[in-house]
């Protein structure tokens, strides 16, 4: 009886470690979704990026690759509504002002 016990205490514990963990979103944001649904775009300079961030009412998923800098487009850009922008490497950023356009929401950017 105490090896069934030890067995079937060894198989929980295996269970609990190996079993990847769900972290879920919660608080203000929980329920954005950002750019699912639209196309994924890989860029790696600052022009594809502001066209992309800035294109109205069109969902993307935006991955930046390496290191963007913004100077090159005057500096700035403001993001519109439905878009995700998610670092697509360790190294993954960008420099400059990124900032909302006025009124947008829906709004995920990551790893950056």
């Amino acid at each position: 009886m105490k090896r069934l016990f030890c067995v079937v205490g060894l198989g929980l514990v295996f269970l609990l470690y190996f079993t990847p963990c769900i972290i879920a979103a919660d608080g203000f944001g929980a329920n954005a979704t950002g750019g699912e649904g639209g196309a994924v775009a890989n860029v790696d300079n600052a022009e594809d990026f502001k066209e992309l961030v800035e294109t109205v009412d069109v969902p993307y998923v935006v991955q930046v690759w390496g290191t963007i800098d913004l100077a090159s487009v005057g500096g700035n850009v403001s993001i519109r509504s439905n878009k995700t922008v998610k670092g697509a490497d360790p190294n993954a950023t960008i420099t400059g002002q990124l900032g909302f356009k006025k009124g947008s929401s829906n709004i995920i950017i990551e790893r950056l």
